[in-house]
């Protein structure tokens, strides 16, 4: 029975070395140091940190918008001038209506991009681009595939 004891208490001693569990620190630890090679084989390069999102907006104009405003504030300021200042209400409301158009068309135009700041395991950082509002906010770990990042789930 003693021999039976000594046995297992050597067992439970040298499995519980073996099957050791480290506990790695996170991702995000800046710390520096040794990192126990249990804990290297848990980074992935293709994972790491949103470290920013910045939304960028970006209208293009044609110039038919311009040439659209113009004509329109021409004819109204031919319409709504008098008689002795007809020529100049007219090249006014033209003017007016040709800086009215064109930006009115870029705010027509106008699209949105978010571009994405992520600090890799590696100690890289990457930008991604997304036309679509991403799915993650700042300080998630997501998961980098091809040309985009994915929500790592915990």
């Amino acid at each position: 029975m003693k021999m039976l004891l000594k046995i297992f208490v050597a067992f439970a001693f040298f499995s519980n070395l073996a099957f050791a569990e480290y506990n790695c620190p996170p991702a995000t630890n800046t710390a520096g140091g040794w990192l126990p090679p249990e804990c290297q084989s848990k980074l992935s390069e293709n994972e790491g940190i949103v470290e920013s999102i910045n939304k960028t907006e970006s209208g293009d104009a044609s110039g038919v918008g311009a040439v659209a405003g113009a004509v329109a504030g021409g004819a109204i300021g031919n319409v709504a001038g008098s008689k002795k200042h007809k020529t100049l209400s007219t090249v006014i409301g033209a003017v007016a209506g040709g800086v009215a158009g064109h930006y009115g068309e870029k705010y027509i135009k106008k699209t949105a991009h978010w571009d994405v700041v992520i600090k890799l395991n590696s100690g890289a950082t990457k930008t991604i681009g997304f036309d679509a509002e991403p799915e993650f906010k700042v300080g998630d770990t997501v998961f980098i595939s091809g040309d985009t990042a994915y929500k790592k789930l915990q």
